[in-house]
């Protein structure tokens, strides 16, 4: 998300002070795309919001041998039910 100064920075760096994009994204640490956005629109703030949030896969799923994945967010390890 850029904030209103970002974007008033990247405008004075290249529209006053006659800066090279190139050199406007080393300064501000800010893509090329994002100064290239920046300088063709008119827009005072740039946000994503997202549609909807994702349901996160988590908990135990069965294959079909019998073997059960844990599905964490940091750990995928098969390990072998036991039945009966």
């Amino acid at each position: 998300m850029l904030v209103v100064e970002t974007i008033a920075k990247i405008r004075r760096a290249y529209f006053n002070q006659k800066k090279p994009i190139k050199e406007i994204c080393r300064d501000l640490h800010v893509s090329r795309q994002v100064v290239r956005k920046v300088i063709r629109s008119d827009a005072t703030e740039f946000h994503y919001e997202r549609a909807s949030q994702p349901l996160p896969k988590i908990g135990d799923e069965i294959d079909h041998d019998g073997r059960a994945y844990v599905v964490t967010p940091f750990i995928f390890r098969p390990y072998y039910l036991k039945t009966g």
